[in-house]
């Protein structure tokens, strides 16, 4: 049944053209449903999933790892993502805990670097081993450095350390036998 308040809105018209008539109901119903699109690529999840996801490749990109992970959490409580997604998010992980690695391997934190180096590993699906070789040579790069600015104890223990968790490492034990001869410990 048609609302009593209709019957004036409705007369009027019917003394329009039927195409007036037509492309305004046009118009109007373009227009609504541009509104809800909006709505949903401005409020729905796969909308916001995607801007924040895209965010946080940045941050990233540009070092700002910890930001990344922030965003990523946040992406994740989002609720259930497809496969897809969730390998990107995986990725992304990965991505922020290599760079969580590498930043912990700059600052001589070796445990960390390793840590987070293996579990980027576990997500991205890459050799584990190579994480760990990579882990070496920064305490080999460290080690060189030292032993050439003049060695001293710190020296002696990154050798140790090395060959405490990588028994054959010959560079190591080079450096361990450099280091000692400066020091006349032999």
């Amino acid at each position: 049944m048609l609302s009593p308040q209709f019957v004036p809105l409705l007369a009027a018209l019917g003394d329009l053209p039927a195409e007036l008539v037509v492309l305004v109901t046009a118009v109007a119903l373009v227009t609504s449903v541009a509104g809800s699109v909006g709505a949903w690529r401005m409020f729905g999840k796969g909308p916001r999933r995607n801007r924040a996801y895209k965010r946080a490749r940045e941050l990233v990109l540009e070092g700002k790892w910890q930001e990344a992970r922030n965003i990523l959490e946040e992406i994740r409580h989002l609720g259930p993502a497809s496969p897809e997604w969730q390998g990107r998010l995986n990725n992304l992980e990965g991505e922020c805990l290599r760079a969580a690695g590498e930043t912990a391997l700059a600052e001589r934190n070796y445990e960390d670097a390793l840590k987070n180096h293996l579990a980027a590993a576990k997500l991205l699906g890459t050799n584990v081993n190579e994480s760990r070789q990579r882990i070496v040579e920064g305490m080999l790069a460290d080690l060189r450095q030292r032993v050439a600015a003049g060695a001293d104890e710190k020296a002696l223990k990154l050798a140790a350390r090395i060959l405490q968790s990588h028994p054959g490492c010959a560079e190591a034990a080079f450096w361990q036998g450099v280091a000692n001869i400066r020091l006349n410990r032999l």
